[in-house]
């Protein structure tokens, strides 16, 4: 199946939790970003929207860590965004969860969530190159735009979307 990209731009409206507010409960330090810009890059990155008042996005969180961490063993980055939310509500979930992530944006002026068409939680979506790309729903086997819902990422449904992420990186 050829894999169909759509464009997305890229301008300001989030930024990154600040290294020096949180390196203390993270493994990996948030790295100081203003802008969503980077999401544009060159690269595979997996984007994933939720909130820390959301219980299906926190109960999803650890599912979501354990695939953010086979990603990056394929050099791809998940990346969370957090909507409408405050440092400290992500401070304390991820705390009870005993999770870290690199990367999460704080969209609440909903700037991003707007550019991707995110109008639920949690929600799920693949870059290449800064480039919308279809990736395969685990419940439904199609392939979509975004992944709407939470979502176990269990060992299987892991495996298949990363490969197929992978891939892509190749295929340039």
């Amino acid at each position: 199946m050829a894999l169909t990209i759509i464009p997305l731009l890229f301008s300001g409206g989030c930024t990154a939790l600040r290294a020096s507010r949180v390196s203390s409960w993270l493994a990996t330090p948030f790295q100081d970003v203003s802008s969503a810009d980077e999401l544009a890059k060159p690269g595979i990155k997996i984007v994933h929207f939720w909130a820390s008042w959301c219980p299906s996005c926190v109960a999803e969180l650890p599912s979501i860590s354990a695939l953010a961490d086979y990603a990056q063993l394929h050099k791809i980055e998940l990346i969370l965004v957090a909507t409408n939310d405050t440092e400290a509500d992500i401070e304390r979930v991820l705390i009870r969860k005993g999770l870290s992530f690199p990367r999460i944006y704080l969209d609440n002026q909903g700037l991003l969530a707007d550019r991707f068409q995110a109008q639920s939680l949690p929600v799920t979506f693949a870059l290449s190159d800064g480039e919308l790309v279809p990736i395969r729903d685990p419940e439904s086997h199609k392939y979509v735009l975004k992944i709407e819902g939470s979502r176990a990422w269990n060992k299987k449904q892991k495996f298949e979307l990363i490969e197929e992420l992978s891939a892509l990186q190749f295929n340039h």
